[in-house]
């Protein structure tokens, strides 16, 4: 009875190691595509508020008072705030390039001064952006060819 006992546990253990090895077989036969393409998922479902733009150093900030945001709802729609009006577009993002297409917002006239101004530099950005960086609570968006930034922070919520 011994033996027949011991039989087995060396016949399992023999089909466990068989089991083991072919499967780092077909680990080595998957193939390497590289890295994951990550930054699609670094933007969905996150909403931030607009602090300042324009030429890195000497950004202008928002004008006190005025809600200016950026939420990205899924892999490819994005909404907001420009100030007065509010905005929906379609995104793309590959790698760290993020461009925003078919820019629609309402036609609102804003009564305090400079803000309809401050929208429209706005939207000219998002329609030039190029690409992205971001931290846990900031992001910035590159746009007239990389000359000129969106500091954002992480919207409350």
């Amino acid at each position: 009875m011994k033996t027949f006992r011991a039989s087995v546990i060396y016949l399992g253990l023999g089909i466990l190691i068989l089991a083991l090895s072919a499967c780092a077989a077909l680990e080595d036969m998957v193939p390497d595509v590289g890295p994951t393409p990550e930054p699609e998922s670094a933007l969905v479902t996150t909403s931030w508020s607009l602090v300042s733009y324009g030429d890195p150093g000497s950004e202008t900030p928002v004008i006190e008072g005025s809600e200016v945001t950026l939420e990205f709802q899924d892999e490819s729609q994005a909404v907001g705030l420009g100030g007065c009006n509010s905005f929906g577009t379609q995104y793309e993002v590959v790698n760290d390039q993020l461009t925003f297409v078919e820019l629609i917002s309402t036609q609102i006239a804003c009564a305090e001064e400079g803000v309809m101004e401050q929208e429209q530099a706005y939207y000219d950005a998002l329609r030039s952006a190029t690409e992205f960086e971001r931290t846990d609570s900031e992001l910035q968006i590159w746009y007239d060819d990389g000359q000129s930034v969106l500091n954002f922070e992480q919207a409350d919520g």
